[in-house]
């Protein structure tokens, strides 16, 4: 239906459903924040780079623009508050992050899985 809500279907499917005895209550969670933080570090990487380069405007300084935004926002992420992230650096494990911001390089960085946070 939209980026932060969900469909009805999806909300009757949930409150039709049997919710076991671990379960303390239904998900009703969003990734919307995670986009929006996405698109605004896609941004600010953009326009930071677009602005120190205005003089100079050409196609290879807005493909420099959008390269930047892409790094930027493929570096700085968020996790969720239920999420906790492994990082792994040269395909060995170094730490879990999250909730919250963290950083990846993106040559030696990885984020191979996402878990939630049963406690």
């Amino acid at each position: 239906m939209g980026l932060f809500r969900r469909s009805k279907g999806e909300a009757e499917a949930d409150a039709s459903r049997k919710v076991a005895e671990t379960e303390l209550e239904a998900n009703d969670a969003s990734r919307g924040g995670v986009y929006l933080f996405f698109l605004a570090m896609f941004a600010a990487g953009f326009l930071a780079v677009l602005f120190a380069t205005f003089a100079w405007v050409s196609p290879l300084t807005i493909a420099a623009s959008v390269v930047a935004g892409f790094v930027l926002a493929t570096s700085v992420r968020v996790a969720p508050h239920w999420e906790r992230v492994a990082i792994l650096r040269f395909g060995k494990f170094n730490r879990i992050a999250g909730p919250g911001l963290y950083c990846c390089s993106r040559l030696r960085s990885t984020r191979p899985s996402t878990w939630t946070n049963a406690s």
